[in-house]
């Protein structure tokens, strides 16, 4: 840990008293947390994954080894700020709900959450280790140069989306927002950035379009709530998609986040790294040699939904670029000028596009 987190006597004692804790509490519990039946190891060793680098509300990652092996056994996210812990909670919540409605194919696709844990004023999340590789680290001609590859590695993100929303919507469990949400983050949008007058009008109407939407579906669903490749990781023993971070999970009627971000954050991710704005207005370039193919594949494979809702794909775009340009607002009473002015000026972006898109078929 030195010289990766602060250096801060206390803090580090802290951390450092936080991992011996880890380590008792999981050989005291090391059997009711592990499904095969392994000998109970004589200590673990633990390594920091995260560095600084990251933001304030952002978690400090630990990988927990045996002794003498090359993979981890256990993962544990921190919070950096205690007042942060409610990410650790939902995610601990939904991961517990997920194992429930899937049974035993959930450990096929998702962490299993084993304990949250808290130590003085730290909180701890404890999931077992998903071995694989993460699409976070893939390059960018791997993931969206090769467009044979990059068409089935997205309808086969379409397919898992799908099981997963067709899966929960089966449980009927109640929605976590009220009707007014969307609207709650369409207003801060307004609020925060230097709008057009079309760009307002464009506003007002997608937060009619949310509300009559929401308000005919039938079912919720469970939403990932950040549906992207750099929570994606392809298992090293199945090929299957495994599907990590739950914090932004949620309960809704409408799939049009999960859905639409993929995309959204594949073009930011295919194109150079640039200003803002000029970021932005490549990727809406990169959206756009997608509509003929790509964009239509994926949205066949995942489908039309009959008991729940999903907007057009222009409209579920716009509406997830207000999402991800007030999330940091909303959910930490903070800004990332960077990544905020990006989302505002995609929103701008697409807003002129036509409204032919493709067909959810």
């Amino acid at each position: 840990m030195r010289g990766v987190l602060p250096q801060n006597r206390k803090y580090l004692g802290s951390k450092y008293r936080l991992i011996d804790f880890l380590t008792q509490t999981a050989l005291t519990s090391w059997h009711q947390w592990m499904d095969e039946p392994i000998n109970r190891p004589a200590d673990l060793r633990w390594v920091l994954a995260s560095n600084g680098g990251t933001a304030h509300h952002d978690n400090v990652i630990l990988f927990g080894f045996l002794p003498g092996q090359a993979l981890p056994v256990l993962t544990a996210k921190v919070c950096r700020q205690p007042k942060y812990s409610w990410t650790l909670e939902a995610e601990y919540k939904h991961l517990t709900t997920l194992g429930e409605i899937f049974g035993e194919l959930a450990n096929e696709h998702f962490p299993r959450a084993l304990a949250l844990l808290k130590h003085q004023n730290d909180i701890a999340l404890v999931t077992n280790y998903l071995p694989g590789r993460s699409l976070l680290f893939s390059s960018r001609a791997v993931l969206w140069k090769d467009s044979k590859n990059l068409k089935t590695r997205s309808i086969n993100a379409a397919k898992f989306l799908r099981k997963l929303h067709e899966k929960t919507a089966g449980a009927n469990h109640p929605a976590e927002e009220d009707d007014g949400c969307f609207a709650r983050k369409a207003s801060i949008f307004c609020e925060r950035f230097d709008l057009t007058r079309e760009e307002r009008l464009e506003v007002d109407r997608l937060v009619e379009l949310v509300a009559s939407s929401c308000a005919n579906a039938r079912k919720n669903v469970l939403l990932q709530g950040d549906f992207w490749h750099g929570n994606m990781i392809e298992s090293s023993r199945t090929g299957a998609l495994l599907l990590v971070d739950w914090g932004f999970a949620r309960w809704s009627r409408d799939a049009s986040q999960d859905v639409y971000l993929y995309l959204l954050a594949g073009a930011i991710s295919a194109v150079p790294f640039a200003p803002a704005d000029l970021r932005a207005e490549a990727a809406a370039r990169q959206l756009a040699r997608w509509r003929g193919i790509l964009l239509p594949s994926y949205l066949k494979a995942y489908g039309q939904p009959t008991e729940y809702t999903l907007l057009s794909p222009r409209a579920g775009m716009l509406a997830c670029a207000i999402e991800m340009a007030t999330r940091p607002a909303l959910a930490f009473d903070t800004s990332h000028p960077y990544d905020d002015r990006l989302w505002c000026r995609l929103f701008a972006e697409l807003r002129l596009w036509d409204s032919q898109m493709p067909d959810i078929n």
